[in-house]
């Protein structure tokens, strides 16, 4: 039993014990669960979990009662899913194998690992790990110590973290920033200047100053799709204490001895943020297999902000009078016209949380707010309700001679047909039947149990689920968006019918937990697509082909990173020929 248990320590000893920087705190078992207190992050303790096995465990060598992160796992699920092998997810993930195990792994241990797998598996599984073996690290995750200037009261001499060109684990964001600067963070941000002054007058931060401060540095990661490290984390507070040096290290991040979670407001509330992101839309899941595969595969959200629009005088000063006095509609709405750069260049900038930072798009016609930031971002843009009106009739002629799904086409007939039919049904219909014509072309491939690759094309329902959400009823919506958080799915900005598509009874735009109500499909269309627009969000990977179609047709937006779709392209050029 000892000599079993010598063998189980050295072994685990090959993922813990690399070398002596801070950086190896990365190879300690990862946490398991990120606690709702923004100061901890709960992880188990190895090693007393180890002594406190039963002999019987120890002679059976159960595995270590630890589990990899949450963001090892993912990391993990996506390589596994990019070698169409994620069927061996949980066979990793039982022996805690992550990617940096991955990278290290000799062959031997791949034959123990998959022992109970057949021969072909085995050979496709070694080809991959030894590709991921010899391929040379992109970017680093490891920070070197930033050199601190004296003078900390200038907001110019606030300190620069430096990225070293050090190997590290495949599992860091391949488009990370080659600097992150604190320096920057600080003075680029009214906010970050505020809190400079104030500690130039007081000698010591307050707790506002502190967690304005965190949310500014977590918003710049984000942006810069930089990844939380306990490394990054150290060196943050590190410098953050030299900077202001009456802070303590301990109130931003600490490692604990024997092992215990990480703690601190950076490192903990960091990941806090990207899970309430995550589950609110605004932070994709994650990225396609193209995306992580090509380091400069760029988005319409990942474009920069239009050096053109300048941040209006005064702004700051409307938004504080937005934030703390009782203003009429009409007066929000002008205030909100004077500072609408100042608002979309937040927004582009950082991630934040919208029913704090502007609660005002929550009121019932916060809908208006957002055309109004919308008409700054695309001052060139058409107006769709005028547009749709002119397109209307020849969208009929161009749905009849493509439409062949024998379900929307019986919908088609019914529209036609039906001389009763209402202007707000057969604009519903014909929003319904654009998936029909433009039909989606993203795939999803899977490997099963068996070891076979499944390739899964997305469908017509998929399409029109992802763009329309319908139900009888106003209970049935509200639990039908229920069951979509319960089991984890993001809900993009969409259209809610209550009713049926053929007779809407009631018409809301959803964004956010957000519900606008309207009385008209296309107005409520306007409104979804504006949203994606102003809040920076990507287009439901389901119903590109249509969103696509509707940018460039009825608002005539063509942006450089606007995926190609030759089928868009086709219809847009048969409804001018008519």
């Amino acid at each position: 039993m000892q000599h079993q248990k010598e063998d189980y320590l050295s072994l685990l000893s090959e993922h813990l014990a690399e070398d002596e920087r801070i950086y190896t705190d990365l190879h300690l078992p990862s946490c398991s669960s990120i606690s709702n207190d923004e100061n901890s992050v709960e992880c188990p303790n190895i090693m007393n979990n180890f002594s406190q096995l039963p002999p019987s465990s120890h002679d059976n060598m159960s595995p270590m009662p630890y589990h990899l992160s949450f963001e090892d796992q993912n990391c993990l699920k996506e390589m596994l899913l990019g070698w169409n092998m994620e069927f061996l997810y949980e066979t990793c993930l039982a022996d805690c194998i992550d990617i940096e195990a991955l990278q290290s792994i000799s062959p031997s241990k791949v034959e123990q690992l998959l022992s109970k797998y057949p021969m072909g598996v085995k050979i496709k599984f070694k080809k991959h790990i030894k590709k991921l073996q010899n391929k040379p690290e992109e970017v680093s995750d490891d920070v070197m110590n930033p050199s601190i200037s004296d003078d900390v009261m200038n907001p110019s001499t606030v300190s620069t973290l430096s990225f070293s060109n050090a190997p590290v684990p495949v599992q860091s964001i391949s488009h990370m920033s080659p600097q992150f600067s604190l320096h920057d963070v600080l003075k680029n941000s009214s906010h970050g200047i505020m809190i400079m002054n104030y500690y130039k007058s007081n000698k010591s931060l307050n707790e506002s100053c502190r967690s304005l401060m965190i949310d500014l540095i977590i918003s710049s990661l984000i942006e810069q799709s930089i990844s939380m490290s306990v490394g990054l984390a150290d060196t943050i507070a590190k410098t953050i204490v030299e900077t202001f040096t009456t802070e303590l290290k301990e109130t931003y991040f600490v490692r604990d001895t024997d092992n215990k979670a990480p703690k601190g407001k950076l490192y903990a509330k960091f990941f806090n943020k990207i899970r309430s992101l995550k589950n609110h839309g605004l932070v994709s899941q994650g990225p396609s297999k193209k995306c992580r595969l090509e380091k400069n595969c760029l988005t319409r959200i990942s474009a920069a902000f239009n050096d053109d629009l300048v941040v209006e005088e005064n702004a700051e000063s409307y938004i504080s009078q937005l934030n703390h006095e009782e203003l009429s509609w009409p007066d929000i709405e002008l205030i909100w016209k004077k500072t609408a750069v100042y608002k979309l260049k937040s927004l582009k900038m950082s991630a934040t949380d919208l029913h704090k930072t502007w609660p005002h798009y929550k009121k019932p016609l916060g809908y208006k707010l957002v055309d109004i930031d919308f008409q700054c971002l695309h001052k060139e843009a058409l107006n769709i309700l005028k547009e749709f009106d002119d397109t209307k009739l020849k969208l009929i002629q161009v749905i009849n001679e493509r439409l062949k799904d024998p379900a929307n086409k019986k919908l088609y007939n019914y529209m036609v047909e039906n001389s009763q039919i209402t202007e707000s049904s057969k604009s519903c219909i014909i929003l319904y039947l654009l998936h029909a014509i433009l039909l989606p072309t993203s795939k999803r491939s899977f490997t099963n149990s068996q070891g076979k690759k499944n390739i899964v094309k997305f469908s017509i329902q998929d399409s029109q689920n992802s763009f329309m959400m319908i139900a009888p009823t106003a209970v049935e919506v509200e639990e039908m968006i229920k069951r979509k958080y319960n089991v984890g799915d993001t809900i993009q900005p969409c259209i809610i019918i209550v009713g049926t598509v053929s007779e809407p009874l009631e018409i809301l735009v959803f964004f956010d937990g957000i519900k606008y109500k309207v009385f008209s499909p296309i107005k409520a269309l306007d409104i979804c697509f504006k949203i994606f627009h102003v809040f920076n969000i990507e287009y439901p990977i389901e119903s590109i082909n249509v969103w696509l179609f509707i940018q460039k047709l009825f608002y005539n937006i063509v942006n450089k990173y606007d995926k190609s779709c030759p089928l868009v392209n086709q219809v847009i050029n048969e409804l001018k020929l008519f």
